[in-house]
């Protein structure tokens, strides 16, 4: 009897062990976790708070998102600061409407997570910072809805997503102080390209650009695309020698590429940073009409030279 029960017992060991190897070999799904935080736990009302959105992929490759922000009444949002974002390229920039914010972007290449000499591995990214003013004493809620993130497996397949929100406590006395700091440094050095595909705007040639700022965060862009001041097509396109607001992809409106081409980054603080593209296909000599006009008068001056010798 006792060797049949040691017999069932190894029976039974061997059959845990067999099914925990197994479970073992599957691969699990985790899910990727949007997470909304904020190192000020407790504010007194009239403070400002800054909160903090950030994305763990869970070692799944990403690459777009997108979702929307809410907040309780007793919150009052201030500003929205994408300077430090893992998106490289906004679908739609985080920007207030209709008390939410909305915000739609892409990873090109792929969103692991942040790697860093600091420490072994990934950690998650930041999407986003906000600033809030406490209004009203009591519980304060700032919450996510409608949020996916997708896959960078060239299908764009929908991850599994977590969601975390953020409850806050307004309380009557003063709590952790905020105060944004002030920012005098422009935007980095950045890098515009330049692009087409028949998929894409019908073919045109549009630029692509996205500077970071670690202060106050990009507030606008503007390009200018100019002929050099003498040639030709400066007499056509002379209303058009104004830098416009716009944003990234940017279709060209000279679509001959001999104009240059000059991008501004502007932070909130108004500090600015530049970069310049040249032309293409540079404009020829004979499209320069000082040119013209130095060959008209040489002609000119040989013709009465010569006259006056006859």
């Amino acid at each position: 009897m006792a060797y049949k029960f040691l017999f069932k017992a190894f029976l039974l060991l061997g059959f845990i062990f067999l099914i925990h190897n197994s479970l073992s070999l599957i691969p699990l799904a985790n899910a990727a976790e949007l997470k909304l935080d904020s190192s000020q736990k407790e504010v007194g009302a009239g403070q400002q708070i800054e909160v903090a959105l950030t994305l763990d992929s869970q070692n799944q490759i990403l690459n777009a998102l997108e979702a929307k922000i809410f907040w309780s009444d007793n919150l009052e949002f201030i500003s929205v600061n994408e300077g430090d974002s893992i998106v490289g390229l906004w679908v739609q920039r985080p920007e207030l409407k209709d008390n939410q914010i909305f915000f739609s972007g892409i990873m090109p290449g792929g969103y692991r997570g942040v790697q860093s000499s600091a420490w072994q591995g990934v950690q998650p990214g930041e999407v986003l910072r906000m600033v809030f003013q406490a209004k009203e004493i009591g519980l304060a809620k700032i919450f996510l809805n409608n949020a996916r993130v997708l896959l960078n497996n060239g299908t764009g397949t929908e991850a599994k997503l977590t969601v975390r929100g953020l409850n806050l406590n307004i309380g009557e006395k003063p709590g952790q102080v905020f105060t944004e700091k002030a920012d005098n440094i422009p935007p980095e050095e950045f890098f515009p390209d330049m692009a087409n595909d028949p998929n894409i705007f019908s073919g045109k040639w549009f630029l692509i650009f996205k500077a970071r700022d670690f202060g106050s965060g990009i507030g606008h862009y503007e390009i200018l695309e100019d002929y050099p001041l003498f040639y030709f097509k400066n007499i056509f396109f002379w209303q058009r020698n104004n830098s416009i607001t716009a944003e990234s992809p940017y279709v060209l409106l000279r679509q001959d590429l001999k104009s240059r081409i000059t991008v501004k980054a502007v932070d909130k603080s108004g500090n600015f940073r530049v970069a310049v593209m040249e032309p293409r296909n540079p404009l020829q000599w004979y499209e320069n009409y000082l040119v013209w006009c130095a060959i008209i008068i040489v002609g000119f001056v040989a013709y009465f030279i010569i006259r006056r010798r006859i």
